[in-house]
């Protein structure tokens, strides 16, 4: 059986099984918090995949706030990453199982009663009613088979509102969309429960975690005990830094990798798969940062918030609204003093949902991604720009190895993704260094779920099956086995 691959981020977590070009599952990594204190995560899928905080608010008042068991790329919360990944799990061995056997079950009963009808049909009838009723009945089956199908494609890359979902993140909601009924989601929970348990009997797989640069070792320790103590389909798993595999996913073995998500910055050099220490960097900003600084932005502006009600600082939609900001209306200026100067620059308008009203977005437009390169003056954040960061790394590294680094600049993270961002950093780099260091900056379009790729390329190979720490190590050595990583 393949590998399964999670990615565990602040922001979201990714699965999908290894040889896949991308994640078969893509959610939150947030859990929601009653009135009690009590976690628990959003009943459907769809929720999880866009503009869930608002659907969960109006069916359920009791929930007052979310709650992040990953926060800055390390685990607080361990009952709540097993939730998580509880869920990642079934849905992803279950969930769409459990969903076509429902619409297959659905498909027959009308076939069913439409065979019913045509036997109450009058003797004179009879034949022709049989044949039209075949006719249907074939149809019914090729339209039961495209609905699966569809369900298949759904694995796909599918948009909505404006975003591009990964692989299999909007397959319920693109039902939703369409109006379709759905009218077998009262009974999914139980059967993906029951399914579940089946696959954690009769499914045990191998399962490749991505990690933290900065994570604890006794982190390691307490994943593998979750996994092999807990309700999990694995019988095996590895445990591997994160900028590790996204330099496998950029198809190199050296170079110097720049991970910015939403809950760290970090860049790590390597040469031949082996990582530098000396070089490894870690800067105090991320996605949250930036999030937070547009918000800053926006509350301060004259102009900016036009909306006919303030969206309080705890209030759940908050964060969706500056990521959404963030994503469809910032960029990075090529020259950021010239374009604050001249106003080189546009303004635009983003419409708040439930007509709260709308956002008009100037010069916070390039004001945002800036901080990346002057965290200091920006954010009041004590640390080197982006940039210069990159050059103190590199330079932090034998001299012979310096001329490659530069030549391979790996961009990772959804906190790369800002357009116009890989330009000025090739920019920024260029201008700082002698004229011998040529920066290339490698910005792969899915530089965003890299980790994950780079993983899925790994967990593939026969090759990797060595670097596995099994569920007998486990049992023989205890929870420290996993820290005898057999990779790196």
């Amino acid at each position: 059986m393949e590998a399964i691959v999670v990615d565990v981020g602040s922001g979201r977590i990714r699965v999908g099984y290894a040889g896949q070009e991308k994640p078969s599952f893509s959610y939150p990594s947030i859990l929601t918090l009653d009135s009690s204190d009590r976690l628990g995560l959003p009943p459907q899928p769809r929720k999880l995949a866009t503009g869930f905080e608002r659907r969960i608010l109006r069916e359920d008042p009791s929930i007052i706030d979310f709650f992040h068991p990953v926060t800055k790329g390390v685990v607080r919360d361990w009952d709540g990453l097993d939730k998580l990944l509880v869920y990642g799990f079934s849905e992803l061995m279950c969930g769409s199982y459990a969903r076509d056997q429902q619409q297959k079950e659905l498909i027959a009963l009308t076939d069913d009663q439409k065979t019913n009808e045509s036997e109450t049909a009058k003797d004179g009838q009879k034949d022709q009613t049989k044949g039209a009723e075949g006719e249907k009945q074939k149809d019914a089956d090729e339209t039961g088979e495209g609905q699966t199908k569809m369900a298949d494609d759904s694995e796909g890359s599918l948009s909505t509102s404006g975003s591009t979902l990964e692989k299999g993140e909007g397959s319920l909601l693109e039902k939703e969309d369409q109006n379709e009924t759905v009218t077998i989601q009262d009974v999914q929970d139980v059967d993906v429960e029951l399914a579940y348990l089946d696959a954690v009997e009769n499914q045990q797989r191998k399962v490749l975690f991505t990690e933290s640069i900065t994570n604890p070792r006794n982190n390691r320790e307490y994943l593998a005990q979750l996994v092999f103590e807990g309700n999990f389909p694995c019988n095996a798993m590895a445990i591997l830094p994160q900028p590790l595999l996204s330099l496998y996913g950029s198809g190199r073995s050296t170079g110097i990798v720049v991970d910015s998500g939403e809950g760290q910055t970090s860049i790590v050099p390597f040469n031949d798969g082996n990582i530098i220490p000396e070089g490894i960097m870690h800067l105090p900003f991320s996605g949250s940062d930036l999030s937070q600084y547009l918000d800053k932005l926006i509350s301060e502006s004259p102009t900016a918030a036009l909306t006919t009600e303030p969206i309080a600082d705890k209030h759940p939609l908050k964060d969706s609204v500056l990521h959404d900001l963030k994503r469809k209306h910032t960029y990075v200026a090529m020259d950021y003093k010239d374009a604050v100067a001249r106003k080189k620059y546009t303004t635009q308008q983003y419409n708040l949902a439930n007509k709260l009203g709308t956002i008009n977005l100037g010069i916070e437009r390039i004001q945002c991604p800036e901080a990346l390169f002057q965290p200091h003056e920006l954010l009041g954040i004590d640390s080197l720009g982006i940039h210069d960061a990159i050059i103190q790394s590199i330079n932090m590294c034998d001299q012979d190895r310096r001329k490659i680094l530069f030549d391979n600049v790996i961009l990772a993270g959804g906190n790369t993704m800002f357009t116009g961002f890989p330009e000025r950093l090739r920019k920024e780099l260029n201008i700082a260094t002698p004229p011998v260091y040529e920066a290339n900056i490698i910005a792969t379009p899915e530089r965003h779920f890299l980790t994950w790729y780079g993983g899925s390329i790994l967990g593939s190979g026969a090759a990797f099956d060595t670097c596995y720490i099994s569920k007998a190590d486990y049992d023989e050595f205890g929870p420290s086995i996993a820290n005898k990583n057999k990779l790196v």
